[in-house]
């Protein structure tokens, strides 16, 4: 039997090394080096080799001794307004399919929808000298996008398009989506049309949504009826109790556009317990399209957005982009209004 102290686990915590690796998967040790940091630079059969290595020696790698030799950190910041939303979940989720098979670590912050925790997170962020960063939208305080701007690296900004991007712009025209959510419900015959947002001054996207959607109402010689900005954050309960409220006013309503999927399915729910028929009585439209709007009963309306896409089109641009200014570039991703039973 061998001696446990001759074994792996008798080295010191911390104490592998690369050569050790390289001894455990019998390469050499530049091929190590690869296979850890651009696994797609080796075969499939060396790269297992190595992780063999690797998972049996409990290595780790000092990334930041490497970043410091090879001015590269493998990092890339994805930063967006909320943790909790699957819509944003799915967007890291796309871009970090992407960046990993490249040897890169995503980076995930959380802004809470403030712009001044945006500057706050980009500061040290980039003291940490990632290689791309994935933010989420276009409104940003001045010294934020002044930091972007100056850290010459791949900047993409997500989810919504501008007129002056900071360098790469992949998402949507809000507006746009307003104006088709307006013009459904408007072509359904709705005429006493309603709007329930929530915390609407801190989401900008969530304004032009609401602005496109009056605007067409506007043409159309209607007015928003009742317009809901709910104290609470996103959520479906935030979503019930704005209508709960809506159904307690004296005002005649017989369509709603809720500014995203969370605020529209608790909408629903409360509409029915209220003794509303929906869409018989009462038509509701949300946003996103997340995964529980075609499962209710009745179905949602909704407009989808293409979350995937757009974290897959902006990992692709960081790298396309790493060190070249021919990536720079502005890709609207459309969307699609999905007809369901609210309607």
């Amino acid at each position: 039997m061998t001696d446990a102290k001759d074994g792996p686990r008798a080295r010191k915590r911390g104490s592998v090394t690369l050569k050790d690796v390289a001894r455990e998967a019998g390469v050499g040790i530049m091929t190590v080096s690869r296979a850890i940091n651009s696994p797609d630079a080796v075969s499939e059969r060396l790269r297992q080799r190595v992780d063999d290595a690797v998972t049996a020696l409990g290595y780790v790698p000092n990334r930041w001794a490497g970043s410091l030799a090879s001015s590269r950190s493998r990092l890339v910041t994805v930063i967006v307004p909320s943790l909790s939303s699957g819509v944003f979940s799915e967007i890291v989720s796309a871009a970090d399919a992407v960046l990993t098979p490249h040897g890169y670590q995503v980076m995930v912050s959380n802004t809470s929808f403030s712009l001044d925790d945006e500057e706050a997170v980009c500061r040290k962020v980039l003291g940490w000298r990632p290689e791309g960063v994935i933010i989420s939208g276009i409104d940003h305080n001045p010294a934020t996008r002044e930091m972007l701007l100056q850290a010459e690296i791949p900047v993409v900004e997500a989810l919504e398009l501008g007129d002056d991007p900071i360098d790469i712009n992949i998402g949507i025209s809000h507006i746009d989506v307003g104006r088709t959510a307006a013009r459904h419900l408007v072509e359904r015959g709705r005429r006493r049309i309603a709007f329930i947002g929530a915390e609407m001054a801190l989401d900008f996207r969530a304004q032009r949504r609401r602005a496109g959607f009056r605007e067409v109402l506007a043409q159309s010689g209607l007015d928003l009826v009742y317009d809901v900005d709910h104290p609470g954050r996103v959520g479906y309960s935030t979503g019930a109790r704005a209508m709960e409220r809506m159904l307690a006013s004296a005002v005649q309503i017989d369509a709603v556009f809720c500014v995203n999927d969370e605020l529209a399915v608790g909408a629903v729910g409360a509409a029915l317990r209220g003794g509303r028929q929906v869409p018989g009585d009462l038509a509701i439209i949300g946003f996103n399209d997340l995964d529980l709007s075609a499962e209710i009963f009745p179905s949602l309306t909704t407009i989808r957005l293409p979350r995937k896409e757009v974290g897959r089109l902006a990992a692709e641009a960081v790298l396309a982009g790493h060190g070249s200014d021919s990536a720079r570039k502005r890709v609207d991703v459309g969307f699609e209004l999905v007809v369901r039973e609210s309607t």
